[in-house]
């Protein structure tokens, strides 16, 4: 076995490997495109926070809501950003919304008002998914299931 500086002049010779060739970056992005599980990390989508979501939705939203709608969404997002803005988005699960949602009783008193909470979060994270800002909405499948 080489001892470390025994390995310093044979590493500091060496040439640094050859970059791809065109037709190997496309095999590769081929691959990639395929099988984007085999690559964690590299895809942007992997490293969206709940915050930039939110942030980026209400920017677009904006223009096309009546102001007392707009008021109320972002109200509600922004009361959900304070509790898991840093998350990234990958790491949420429906069950994160619906422990929100419950957490947020002495708030939100009737089952209709947490209907329209927990559709305004939905509706911001379908929209993510539409942009291609995120591959899935993690609060797709919560059912509605309070008591009006």
């Amino acid at each position: 076995m080489e001892t470390v500086p025994a390995l310093i002049p044979r590493v500091r010779t060496e040439s640094p490997p050859e970059p791809p060739t065109p037709a190997e970056m496309q095999l590769m992005a081929s691959i990639y495109q395929r099988f984007p599980f085999l690559f964690p990390g590299l895809d942007h989508r992997d490293r969206v926070t709940v915050a930039e979501v939110i942030d980026e939705y209400l920017k677009d939203a904006k223009p096309e809501l009546d102001a007392r709608t707009f008021e109320y969404r972002e109200r509600e997002l922004r009361n959900f950003e304070r509790v898991h803005g840093q998350r990234l988005v990958k790491d949420c699960t429906p069950f994160d919304l619906k422990k929100w949602i419950s957490d947020e009783a002495h708030r939100l008193k009737s089952g209709w008002t947490k209907g329209n909470v927990q559709s305004a979060v939905q509706r911001a994270f379908n929209w993510a998914v539409g942009m291609r800002m995120i591959r899935e909405n993690p609060f797709r499948g919560l059912r509605q299931s309070y008591d009006k």
